[in-house]
């Protein structure tokens, strides 16, 4: 009902607007002619002054140059298109479903048609915008430019793909969507604007009537009418609209005709996200001006769904639940929590403290519908085990147990006189549960980085006790190697999410070693144990600078993995365990982006080990870790082609990897080093524009690569691996920016680059590489000054 009653307020107040303009005092004028109407219905009255306010905020130069054109009607051609009946419009233009006339070519499509008594130089170059930006936008998710022109009385008109559907709003409700359903399609919706923004394009106007969702429950945005090009893709700010805007869905920065950027649009997108959730908007307002609506908007508390709904109405609430196949009781239990906090961080009033882009508020959307944590909320170590329980509720019972187990069990067991045979076995038992299994559910979850170290350090304690007590075990040492070699690696391995103690990392790197040599490496477990530890401290040396040290440890590495596969025992996975091994031999030996003994013939050679291995072989399956592996090698190999001039063939390995990465992002978007992958095939292709002099669209995937990186380092803020990646990121579009000869804007990131590298350095003072980035960094800062 509520819906049919705003619809037909919206057509009384453009019929009414329509009239009123013509007149000088569009507004008295309405106030006076109409007053029974409006004394019967406030709402009308209060949209009609919205409407007349909103033109009025036009251009001054508008008013003079107004001119009386005879508008279309029904029947008539508009070039190659004849209208058959009223959409919609407001004070912009009119919007007419049409079929196109030429023979033998039947397409009914949309047409939009200047508002003729609006006919201006100024509100022509506005339309004439609204063709560019289209014409800009190819996404699944977006009305499609068709044509375009101008009638023969030279008011321009756009032909569009006609939308068979109806607002969001109304879609949701009419089907009976969950509110599991409804995140699914506001991420749809978040995925249209997320590439109207890579195009450099604001929308601002983000609304139900905006947001049309035709068959199959595919969305469409619409009307870009008062959508604005941002200076270097949303980075920067952009002019905010003088023209009209809705106010409900407005940003505060918006409102106040102040300077705007993507973040405006992620409010918009984010009240949106509340009423379709919800069932109300989070407020309603009802001043005249900008001026007086803000004051209004400020003055406003704004509340967290699960409390807005429990609010209202009890007849209305529970109207708004069954919406949603729901009780109330059940929906604020929905809501409430991370939903509450994700809405609210979205709307905040002050923009530095909302989502920086829609991408990172689509994640954070995703992370709710795969219960995993969200980037709004801090990443304590109990917000990440709860929510890892409730996504995992038997799982995580076991494990619980297992962890449980073995912490009393062997607390109880080891301050006892003597263990009997049968209680030690079951205790060693115990902590491999804990180091594989329970270690297994967590190692890809972002923010885990801290719990992981504890849960493998307690582990690793315990196990030193049961060692005392039964030395010789070649079970027990295996185990307890691989358990410091687990914790080095979250201490300091630089391609891992880890916590940036390198010197730490080598002194538990150094008794793994000294545990695993002496056990018998004829079989296969141990013999890959001491290879990954070699690999390991290879990693960690060069990285501290010891290059020659790290190449001859990675080389007794490669011999082992090589003694192994030819003992015709391989596995798939220790085949994806091999070609990894080739990869960091070749990033060692030549790859820019590591530290590297500088011969990039040597390191092609390696990834082409690695290609030959996991790549060309056609009898592996579809698992993620064998695709992870094909997508890493394809971009090493395109970056040594890259390095040597070829782009072609650069672009051709890079766009593999990127389809791959990809993905594999959409299928694990818990998955950190899957992200992280994703955001480097995305650099890679930036890369190559840039090389072929193609640098708006390379700022466009930097600035996507920089939105993943940026999310992974707030989910896991320990994690020196992430903040490294988002520093590189930053430098990306600092350089691509300075390049466009945005110079302010590659400051800001080189900036902010810095002082993440100054902070990891102190972390870790005997890291050469990060001592040779954070001085790279500095240097173009101050070519930047």
């Amino acid at each position: 009902m509520t819906d049919r009653v705003d619809r037909a307020v919206e057509r009384r107040a453009l019929q009414i607007c329509e009239e009123a303009l013509d007149h000088e005092q569009p507004g008295p004028w309405a106030l006076l002619t109409y007053a029974a109407e409006f004394e019967a219905q406030p709402l009308l009255a209060d949209r009609v002054l919205e409407l007349i306010g909103e033109v009025a905020t036009l251009p001054q130069e508008l008013e003079a140059s107004l001119t009386t054109v005879k508008p279309p009607g029904i029947g008539d051609r508009i070039g190659s298109y004849e209208l058959l009946d009223r959409l919609g419009g407001g004070g912009m233009g009119t919007v007419y479903r049409a079929k196109r006339l030429d023979s033998g070519f039947e397409q009914e499509v949309a047409v939009k048609i200047l508002n003729a008594r609006l006919l201006s130089p100024a509100l022509v170059e506005r339309f004439a915008a609204e063709r560019r930006i289209l014409a800009a936008l190819h996404h699944p998710y977006i009305a499609v430019l068709i044509d375009g022109g101008t009638t023969a009385e030279s008011v321009p008109y756009l032909v569009m793909e006609l939308v068979e559907g109806e607002p969001i709003t109304r879609h949701c409700d009419a089907n009976r969507l969950s509110i599991r359903d409804r995140l699914e399609l506001l991420i749809k919706v978040a995925a249209a604007l997320q590439a109207a923004h890579a195009k450099f394009i604001l929308h601002q106007d983000i609304k139900p009537a905006n947001v049309l969702v035709g068959t199959g429950g595919i969305p469409k945005l619409v009307d870009f009418g008062i959508a604005r090009l941002t200076n270097d893709g949303g980075a920067s700010e952009a002019a905010a609209s003088a023209a009209g805007f809705t106010a409900d869905y407005a940003s505060p920065e918006q409102i106040a005709n102040e300077r705007v950027n993507v973040v405006s649009d992620v409010y918009s997108l984010g009240v949106l996200a509340y009423e379709l959730l919800c069932g109300v908007r989070p407020y309603h307002l009802h001043a005249h001006g900008r001026q007086r609506l803000g004051r209004e908007l400020a003055a406003l508390p704004t509340m967290p769904p699960s409390q807005r709904l429990v609010k209202l109405d009890a007849g209305e609430a529970q109207r708004i639940a069954s919406l949603r196949r729901s009780t109330v009781r059940a929906m604020r239990a929905s809501l409430q929590g991370d939903l509450d906090t994700v809405l609210l961080k979205a709307i905040h009033p002050e923009p530095d403290l909302r989502y920086e882009s829609v991408s990172a508020f689509a994640t954070d959307l995703r992370n709710v519908l795969g219960i995993r944590p969200v980037n709004a909320r801090p990443a304590t170590a109990w917000y990440q085990i709860t929510t890892f329980i409730r996504g995992h509720r038997l799982p995580a019972l076991l494990a619980g147990v297992a962890t449980v187990s073995v912490v009393v069990g062997l607390s109880v067991a080891l301050y006892q006189a003597r263990i009997a045979q049968e209680r030690f076995t079951d205790l060693h038992a115990f902590s491999r549960v804990v180091l594989n299994d329970v270690y297994d559910a967590f190692v890809n979850i972002p923010g885990t980085t801290v719990g992981r170290q504890r849960l493998v350090l307690e582990v690793q304690h315990y196990l030193d006790k049961l060692a005392a007590t039964a030395s010789g075990d070649p079970a027990l040492g295996f185990d307890l190697a691989n358990a410091y070699h687990r914790v080095a690696q979250i201490q300091g391995q630089p391609s891992t999410a880890n916590l940036g103690e390198t010197d730490t990392a080598l002194t538990n790197l150094d008794t793994a070693l000294r545990i695993a040599s002496s056990l018998d490496v004829r079989t296969p477990e141990p013999l890959r144990l001491l290879a990954s530890i070699r690999q390991t401290r290879a990693e960690i040396l060069a990285w501290q600078g010891n290059m020659q040290a790290a190449l001859d440890e990675m080389q007794q590495s490669l011999d082992l993995y090589d003694r192994y596969q030819d003992r015709n025992q391989v596995s798939e996975n220790d085949f994806v365990q091999f070609a990894f091994n080739h990869v960091k031999a070749g990033d060692m030996a030549g790859h820019p982006a590591f530290p590297n003994a500088g011969d990039p013939v040597r390191a092609e050679a390696a990834y082409l080990r690695a290609y030959d291995l996991i790549v060309a072989p056609n009898r592996w399956s579809a698992s993620w870790r064998v695709r992870r592996a094909r997508g890493v090698i394809q971009e090493r190999i395109g970056t040594m082609r890259l390095l040597a001039g070829d782009i072609p063939r650069a672009l051709e390995h890079f766009e593999d990897s990127l389809a791959i990465r990809a993905g594999l992002a959409s299928e694990l978007p818990q998955n950190q080093d899957v992200l992280r992958d994703h955001g480097i095939a995305l650099e890679k292709i930036a890369a190559t524009c840039q090389a072929s002099g193609r640098l708006e669209e390379a700022m466009t995937y930097y600035q996507q690569a920089l939105a993943i990186y940026r999310t992974l380092a707030q989910g896991d803020p320990e994690n020196a691996n992430a903040q490294r990646t988002l520093a590189t990121g930053l430098e990306n579009v600092g350089t691509a920016a300075a390049a466009l000869n945005q110079r302010q804007a590659a400051r800001d990131r080189f900036k902010e680059a810095v002082t993440i590298r100054r902070s990891l350095l102190a972390r870790d003072p005997n890291a050469s590489a990060l001592s040779l980035e954070l001085r790279n960094a500095l240097a173009a800062l101050q070519a930047l000054e």
